[in-house]
């Protein structure tokens, strides 16, 4: 053997005695009936009788030399095969054979780029220096623990040039191993599974999978490409104690005819407002405020989404001049203005029947506030206008009013029940999860607005710096600029602890000075999710049975027969008088 074959695994020299030994007697073998072959090493036996089995390179090319032979492997003990005079006195060898350089043009191939450094990685890895040993010696009964991942797979395990493979795919050192996926990871910032499948066809190493699959998920780049839709739970608001105490304050619109709707609903009573304006300017909206709060009153609490003009120094000396206390909800977030977003949804449904009957919009729009008014609101099961005005209101409907007087707290219980089934409805649908996160977590913030070819979110990481219920504050580490949002507007940061070039992006581990974060501790303040949808009421009249109208004529004629009658007994009890 030469000096290369002697290093062979034991499996392998097995092989290469049954190659050397078909190939000697090849004059006498070739053409001939099938004959038998005895050896004593049985995992042989597998490798010639079955010729769809899959070998090693060095094993195959083995193999493929003795296929024009007809013959069949059976196995002997080694205490029965006695040992003959030639197999300890083998002829000198004239030929040498060169069976390494089909496997080094094969790396070189595909991976010329790398092979030195994978060669010189391998030469300063303990494991695969160790690994190394037991493939020359075959001894694998008595291997270390860190090598017995590799028992399983020893006969597909070989060493060539100083470079271990498995098969034809090579099994890096450790220290390349987290460079070989992140190369691959990045060529085109493909998923899991598709860059497992990459790497599958090249490299094969221990725990292969898992570690793709974190280093994928800590890619700084796909996490702000990559979209995610999540949904938080629907957070129950406490109702007001009494009638217009709370207000939510919006605009709806522009309309086709450039007018603007100013919407204001009731958080107890659920009872709407609406002023048309052709302008959101603070001038507006401050003479309509007064309009309607002459009519109501000035509530304790005016809630907006502090957008313009809400946001403005003028409506904030209006809210001290007025007396009313200006609470802005979560920026970006409609759904922390449930009721007054639902009710633009109905004026908005509105316009558009409008304009396609080409009727008269102010005038539909009151038609619609006077029926949303008087029909009794799935929340508190009483209409609007009788929780509000304690009263009930007439309509086309012609309804006798009745005295009622709906005690608060039976308004309060239904609105409890309504919102519980709500909300078990919308997280059942949603599969909605509560998003952990806390102070000092690095994130990142969803765009506000996404143009076609940017990320859904924005390229920087923020640090979260104080969070109350649903919403979070966070500071951006580039500019110490802050951003506040609602928590599902954040994506928790996932950072490789490992690798060289995310360790350059990872936030400072240390929380930002106290001075800068503020702490609170008073219980998180619940955003206002309203999450009711309205119908119309049925404004159509129905025809009376011909019975009912037979009934009502009979009434009506015995009712004038007893009041004709009492009118003469009267006239007759004048004229004695008299």
């Amino acid at each position: 053997m030469t000096e290369t074959e002697r290093k062979y695994a034991q499996i392998e020299r097995e092989a290469l005695a049954v190659e050397f030994s078909t190939n000697r007697l090849q004059m006498y073998l070739a053409g001939s009936q099938q004959f038998q072959i005895a050896t004593d090493h049985k995992p042989l036996l597998p490798i010639f009788n079955s010729p769809n089995a899959k070998l090693p390179p060095r094993l195959e090319r083995l193999r493929m030399k003795t296929q024009h032979l007809d013959f069949v492997m059976i196995h002997i003990p080694g205490e029965s095969n006695m040992t003959g005079y030639l197999s300890r006195h083998p002829l000198p060898d004239i030929e040498e054979t060169h069976l390494e350089h089909h496997v080094r043009a094969v790396i070189a191939t595909e991976h010329a780029v790398v092979l030195d450094k994978i060669r010189e990685e391998t030469s300063n890895d303990n494991e695969l220096q160790g690994l190394i040993q037991v493939i020359r010696t075959g001894n694998w009964e008595n291997t270390a623990m860190d090598l017995k991942q590799y028992y399983d797979m020893r006969t597909e395990i070989y060493e060539a040039d100083g470079v271990v493979l498995r098969g034809e795919r090579i099994i890096p050192p450790n220290a390349v191993r987290k460079k070989i996926i992140s190369v691959a990871h990045k060529q085109g910032h493909l998923g899991s599974s598709k860059t497992k499948e990459m790497i599958r066809n090249k490299y094969w190493f221990p725990s292969m999978n898992i570690q793709i699959e974190n280093i994928v998920q800590a890619c700084f780049s796909c996490q702000i490409a990559t979209n995610t839709f999540h949904t938080e739970p629907a957070k129950m608001t406490k109702i007001p104690q009494q009638p217009w105490e709370v207000v939510e304050l919006d605009f709806c619109g522009p309309f086709p005819n450039g007018e603007y709707a100013m919407v204001l609903t009731d958080q107890f009573s659920r009872y709407p407002e609406v002023e048309f304006t052709r302008s959101i300017a603070i001038a507006p909206v401050r003479e309509r405020l007064k309009k309607v709060f002459a009519m109501h009153g000035v509530p304790k609490v005016v809630q907006t989404d502090n957008g313009p003009p809400f946001n403005s120094r003028e409506f904030k000396q209006l809210a001290d001049e007025m007396g009313f206390t200006h609470k802005s909800v979560t920026p970006y977030h409609p759904k922390a203005q449930g009721q007054v977003e639902n009710f633009n949804k109905l004026i908005n449904k509105v316009a558009a029947i409008s304009k396609q009957d080409h009727t008269n919009f102010h005038e539909a729009t009151y038609d619609m506030l006077q029926a949303y008014r008087s029909t009794p609101h799935p929340a508190t099961k009483t209409t609007p206008y009788e929780l509000l005005m304690k009263r009930q209101v007439r309509t086309k409907l012609d309804h006798f009013p009745t005295e009622t007087s709906p005690k608060d707290d039976a308004v309060r219980r239904n609105d409890q029940q309504y919102k519980e089934k709500a909300k078990r409805n919308h997280d059942k649908r949603h599969r909605s999860k509560e998003y952990e996160l806390k102070t000092g977590d690095a994130v990142i913030v969803k765009r506000e607005k996404k143009n076609k070819g940017e990320t859904p979110y924005e390229p920087y990481i923020y640090v979260i710096t104080k969070i109350k219920g649903s919403m979070v504050t966070a500071r951006r580490m580039k500019d110490e600029k802050t951003k506040c949002r609602d928590r599902s507007r954040f994506k928790l940061l996932r950072m490789n602890k490992h690798h060289p070039e995310e360790q350059q992006r990872r936030p400072a581990t240390q929380i930002p000075p106290a001075t800068e974060i503020t702490a609170t501790t008073t219980q998180p303040e619940p955003l206002n999710v309203e999450l009711e949808t309205h119908s119309q009421p049925e404004t159509i009249r129905q025809e009376e049975p011909r019975e009912l109208r037979r009934s009502r004529r009979k009434k009506t004629s015995t009712f004038e027969t007893h009041l004709k009658a009492i009118s003469e007994t009267l006239c007759e009890h004048q004229d004695i008088v008299r």
